[in-house]
């Protein structure tokens, strides 16, 4: 039993969640079988945290029927626990359906057409509407609701003999079917280019074209905000010279905040942040200004609180934001951001995160020796913090002029970044990156400080090397 699909939900459940299933399962309305209500005493007071042995056949059996267990009786405890499973199932489902107030009055009104009641599907209709506009999401769920309003009402018109005549709401089902189809189809879009950039795969994008013809052909589509959003944002995916689509996305994602679902906005924020990195990792003319924009974003969303899923930071935005905040010199605003959500971050990643975020504050104050203590304390499970606790390490001897060191230092952080290569852990691009900060700390070892000539071929490497992510520290250097 302990493996069961009930005891397995039973352990993910909240504590509200258990409260609400104990009064579920209380009224009649919802159970009436004395055996699902023994069970569920029994799992409540072992609780979902309960050893294995706590889930015993013989135990929970003597426990829901009062009697030692046998193998002919089996079928009663798996009868109860089906029973259970789809009663939670069912309470689940209603917890859902609380949570969505507009298929709710949609369910409703359903329910007075098929019983026949008009005056009351009238009034239901019309509380309907008000629903519809008075919430600010303007996404799918709303236009699939104005399409379900449509439909209901076209087809009292037909009862009522007039679709013979024009009925009005005919027109308004056209408008909101391709109205939800259209933000659907751009959201989905945006997704497909997304997941196209990491995994270098293809996706059929069926008849977007038309969708993007429709648009372009009508601009006074694009006064709908939201679809506005999701066709900027697929815009500025499909092109890095889309920056004038970019700025436009960024107004509307910052002024209309409540336009789509928390976890669409979430999306559309982490697509404009990609955006941006895009921008910085080309290190064209003028790219300084997109880790402006990227910050923004950041702080916008964390206001917004749409950077944390069920209070929790993802450590990849956590690290990203830090070296965003460190980019731009707001140190005291950073040192702010660590402090606050650094415990938000999952608590598996929260030591080696944090120890290595205040490391890289200390890093760009100076604070060389405080640094360096606080990355040699801490050992980093992930790939990319060890490289980057090396690459750190690698400018406090610089700055200290531990210079000595810094030369065996640099041949075993080479053969570390082969090692890993070999092993198939780095990518080709990653492996010259940090091969190449390597070479060039190396020239900088060996530079005459007192020859311009030399001190300026080594610039001109330094601008002119295609993958290179301290291109910045080096110039500062020279």
């Amino acid at each position: 039993m302990y493996k069961s699909k009930l005891i397995h939900l039973f352990a993910l459940l909240s504590a509200s969640q258990r409260l609400g299933l104990r009064k579920w399962l209380q009224s009649p309305a919802h159970n009436q079988r004395e055996d699902l209500w023994a069970l569920w005493r029994y799992m409540e007071e072992q609780g979902p945290e309960a050893p294995p042995k706590s889930w015993e056949k013989a135990r929970v059996f003597r426990a829901v029927f009062g009697r030692a267990y046998s193998k002919e009786e089996d079928s009663l405890l798996r009868y109860a626990q089906s029973f259970l499973l789809q009663a939670i199932e069912e309470f689940l489902i209603a917890e859902q359906l609380e949570e969505q107030p507009l298929y709710k009055a949609e369910l409703l009104a359903q329910a007075y057409q098929k019983i026949g009641l008009s005056k009351h599907l009238k009034q239901q209709s019309q509380k309907w509407e008000r629903q519809l506009e008075r919430q600010s999401e303007r996404g799918t769920a709303y236009r699939k609701g104005q399409y379900a309003l449509a439909k209901l009402r076209y087809q009292e018109e037909a009862k009522a003999g007039k679709s013979r005549n024009a009925p009005k709401n005919l027109p308004a089902l056209g408008h909101w079917l391709d109205s939800e189809y259209r933000l659907r189809k751009l959201r989905q879009a945006c997704l497909f280019l997304a997941h196209q950039a990491v995994y270098k795969t293809q996706y059929d994008f069926g008849l977007l074209p038309a969708v993007l013809a429709q648009i372009e052909a009508h601009e006074e589509l694009l006064e709908d905000k939201a679809l506005a959003l999701y066709y900027h944002c697929y815009r500025l995916q499909s092109s890095l010279e889309a920056e004038e689509d970019f700025r436009k996305f960024k107004a509307l994602l910052l002024s209309e905040k409540n336009i789509l679902p928390a976890d669409q906005l979430r999306e559309l924020y982490q697509l404009g942040i990609n955006f941006c990195t895009k921008q910085v990792n080309l290190q064209r003319p003028g790219y300084e200004q997109y880790f402006e924009e990227m910050f923004a974003l950041y702080r916008a969303g964390l206001s917004e609180n749409l950077l944390l899923e069920q209070g929790q930071i993802s450590p990849f935005a956590f690290k990203n934001i830090v070296s965003v905040g460190l980019w731009l010199k707001a140190y005291d605003w950073v040192s702010q951001f660590i402090t606050a959500y650094e415990n938000c971050l999952p608590q598996a990643y929260q030591a080696a995160y944090a120890r290595f975020s205040w490391a890289k504050l200390a890093l760009e104050k100076e604070q060389y020796e405080k640094a360096q203590e606080l990355l040699l304390q801490q050992e980093f499970a992930d790939l990319f913090m060890q490289l980057n606790a090396r690459v750190m390490l690698l400018k406090i001897y610089y700055a200290l002029e531990e210079f000595d060191l810094l030369e065996s230092f640099l041949a075993s952080f080479r053969a570390f970044v082969n090692r890993k290569k070999r092993a198939q852990k780095l990518r080709s691009y990653h492996q010259e990156n940090y091969l190449n900060i390597i070479s060039f700390c190396r020239k900088l070892l060996q530079l005459n400080p007192y020859d311009r000539q030399e001190k300026k071929n080594l610039r001109q490497q330094i601008e002119d090397c295609s993958i290179l992510t301290e291109r910045r520290w080096f110039l500062q250097q020279l």
